[in-house]
C-alpha cells in the first residue's frame, strides 16, 4: 500500500480522487508489482487515517471521493499507462 501510495499518488489538502478510480489504480499497480490487491474494504480501512472519504457533488452528481490525495498523472491525460522500455 505504501509503495502505490509513493509511486502513483500525490498528498495534499486540496487533492481528491472518485473512490472507484483511486481503487481501480491500485489493483493495476497491483497486478504490474504482481502482488495480490487488498478488498475495496481493506483497501479502504488501509487508506483511512491518511486521507478522508466523503461524498462530494460535482455537477449536482454526489459520488464518494477521497479528499487529501490524487493520483499522479502519466502524461497524455492518462493515469500511469504500463511501463514499456523502462520508461515512466
Amino acid at each position: 500500500m505504501a509503495g502505490f501510495v509513493r509511486e502513483r499518488c500525490e498528498l495534499g489538502p486540496e487533492f481528491e480522487v472518485k473512490k472507484e478510480e483511486l481503487y481501480s489504480a491500485f489493483v493495476r499497480y497491483c497486478e504490474e508489482v504482481r502482488m495480490p490487491p487488498f478488498s475495496k474494504r481493506t483497501f479502504t480501512m488501509r487508506l483511512t487515517g491518511r486521507v478522508s472519504l466523503v461524498t462530494v457533488r460535482h455537477h449536482g452528481d454526489p459520488k464518494e471521493y477521497w479528499r487529501g490525495i490524487r493520483l499522479k498523472k502519466g502524461g497524455e491525460g492518462e493515469v500511469f499507462p504500463p511501463k514499456e522500455g523502462g520508461h515512466g
